[in-house]
C-alpha cells in the first residue's frame, strides 16, 4: 500500500475529474458525428416530416452541441486558467461552434415562419 499526502490526494482527485470531463467531451463529439452534426450537409432525408418533429430533432441536436461546447469551455478554463476568448482558443471545436450558430439560426427561422403561418 502507498501512503499519499493530502496534497497528492487532492491533485489526483483534480486530475481524475479533468480526465472524466474530457471523456464526456469526447463522447459528446462522437455522438454528434454519428447524427451528422459536424458535417455541412443536412442529416435529414427528403422524407416528409411533421414540422414539430423536425423542430424537436433540431432542438435535440442543438442541445447535444451545447453540451459539447460547454464541456470544451470548462476544460479550456481548467487547463489555461482563463475563459475562451479568441478563435485560436476554439480552433479544436470551430466546426461545432459554426454548426451550433447555424442550427440556432435555422431554428429561429422555422419558428418565425411557423408563427407567421399561424
Amino acid at each position: 500500500t502507498y501512503c499519499l499526502s493530502n496534497s497528492a490526494k487532492n491533485s489526483l482527485t483534480i486530475m481524475t475529474a479533468h480526465v472524466a470531463r474530457y471523456a464526456i467531451f469526447l463522447f459528446g463529439l462522437i455522438a454528434l458525428y454519428k447524427i451528422g452534426g459536424s458535417s455541412r450537409r443536412s442529416s435529414y432525408t427528403a422524407v416528409p416530416v411533421d414540422e414539430d418533429e423536425e423542430l424537436d430533432g433540431l432542438d435535440a441536436e442543438i442541445d447535444a452541441l451545447f453540451r459539447v461546447l460547454k464541456t470544451y469551455e470548462e476544460e479550456f478554463a481548467l487547463e489555461h486558467g482563463r475563459r475562451v476568448g479568441s478563435f485560436q482558443d476554439i480552433r479544436p471545436v470551430a466546426s461545432e461552434y459554426r454548426r451550433y450558430k447555424d442550427m440556432r439560426e435555422a431554428i429561429a427561422r422555422k419558428r418565425r415562419r411557423r408563427s407567421i403561418g399561424s
